[in-house]
C-alpha cells in the first residue's frame, strides 16, 4: 500500500482500532482529523514513511491504551498537552523519529502507562519531575537523544520500574541515590553522559539487578562493593573510577 493518510478517516467516529503499521510506502503527514476518533483504543502507525509533526488534536484521544508512531520521519516537538487526557494509555512508542524539543510535563498524566519509548530522536531539555507521577511505569527508554540536566531524584518514587535506558544523552550531576529504593530494577544504562561524583552505595546490590552500565561518564571514586560480576566495560571511560572490576585505588 502506498500514498497518504486520508483526513476522511476522522469521520469513522466509532472506530476503536486503527492499524496501518508496516506499510512502508505510506507517506505525508498524519491528518489532524484523526484527533476526532475519540472512541479509539489502539493506534498503530509505526514503520512507515510518515512526515510532519504529531497533531495536537491527539490530546482528545482520551480512551487510547496503545499509541505507536515509531519508525517514521516525524519531526518537531511533542505537543505540550498531548498526554493531558491520556490517563488510560498503557503503551507509548515514539521511538526512531526526528522529534525535537522537550518532553512535555503532561507526561505525568499517563497514570496507567507501563512502557515509554522515546529513544532515537533529537529530544532536548530536562526530564520533567512530573514523570514521578507514573506509578505503573515499568520501562523508560530515552536513550540516544540530547536530554540534559540532572536525572530527577523523584524517579526513585517509581516503584514499579524494571528498566531504565538513559544512555547517550547529555545528563549531568550525580547518579540519584534514590534509585537504590527501586527493588525491582533489572537494568540500568546511564552510559555516554556527563555524570559526575560517586556511584551511590546500594544500587549495585539490588537483588534483581542484572545489568548496570555507567561507562563513558565523568564518575570518580571507588566502585562500591557488589555481589554480582559486572564487567569492567560497564565502568570504562571514567578516569576517576577505581576498584574492582577496574584497577585498585591508590590509597
Amino acid at each position: 500500500m502506498s500514498g497518504t493518510l486520508s483526513p476522511f478517516l476522522g469521520n469513522l467516529s466509532s472506530l476503536q482500532l486503527l492499524n496501518l503499521a508496516e506499510l512502508q510506502n505510506l507517506t505525508g503527514p498524519i491528518p489532524f482529523e484523526l484527533g476526532k476518533l475519540t472512541n479509539l483504543r489502539e493506534m498503530y502507525l509505526e514503520s512507515n514513511s510518515l512526515e510532519g509533526s504529531i497533531p495536537s488534536s491527539f490530546e482528545d484521544l482520551s480512551l487510547l491504551q496503545m499509541l505507536s508512531l515509531s519508525q517514521n520521519h516525524l519531526m518537531g516537538p511533542i505537543p505540550r498537552n498531548l498526554f493531558k487526557k491520556m490517563t488510560s494509555l498503557i503503551y507509548l512508542y515514539f521511538d526512531n523519529n526526528n522529534l525535537s524539543g522537550s518532553i512535555p510535563p503532561s507526561i505525568g498524566n499517563m497514570k496507567s502507562v507501563h512502557y515509554i519509548y522515546l529513544l532515537n530522536n533529537n529530544l532536548s531539555g530536562t526530564i520533567p519531575n512530573s514523570i514521578s507521577k507514573l506509578p505503573r511505569a515499568n520501562i523508560l527508554n530515552f536513550e540516544n537523544n540530547n536530554l540534559s540536566g540532572n536525572i530527577p531524584t523523584s524517579i526513585g518514587n517509581m516503584m514499579n520500574l524494571v528498566k531504565i535506558y538513559f544512555s547517550n544523552n547529555s545528563f549531568t550531576g550525580k547518579i540519584p541515590p534514590q534509585l537504590a529504593k527501586l527493588r525491582g530494577l533489572q537494568y540500568i544504562d546511564l552510559s555516554g553522559n556527563s555524570l559526575t561524583g560517586r556511584i551511590p552505595e546500594g544500587i549495585l546490590n539490588l537483588e534483581s539487578l542484572g545489568q548496570f552500565n555507567v561507562s563513558w561518564n565523568r564518575l570518580s571514586g571507588k566502585i562500591p562493593p557488589h555481589k554480582f560480576g559486572f564487567p569492567a566495560s560497564d565502568f570504562a571511560g571514567n578516569p576517576g573510577l577505581c576498584g574492582a572490576p577496574l584497577a585498585p585505588c591508590n590509597n
